[in-house]
């Protein structure tokens, strides 16, 4: 990443905040060794992720429920 970065000439990365898992893992690995290296790490989330997280927790079905309400 960085490497790709000082090749465009950036010195921000800008990196969908998945709440869990490994990707969410990863990223808390990678940001501080990125800022070290002089980068600013920019976490986004999208509305609607963040409209339907709270609804994600018990299982798919419960989700399936919420999806109208969540649709634009």
């Amino acid at each position: 990443v960085a490497d790709a970065a000082a090749a465009a000439g950036t010195r921000t990365v800008v990196v969908i905040a998945p709440p869990v898992g490994p990707g969410a893992d990863a990223i808390a690995t990678a940001k501080p060794l990125l800022e070290n290296l002089g980068l600013e790490v920019v976490l986004v989330r999208r509305t609607e992720d963040t409209a339907a997280w709270p609804h994600a927790d018990k299982g798919f079905f419960k989700m399936k429920k919420a999806i109208p309400k969540l649709m634009p």
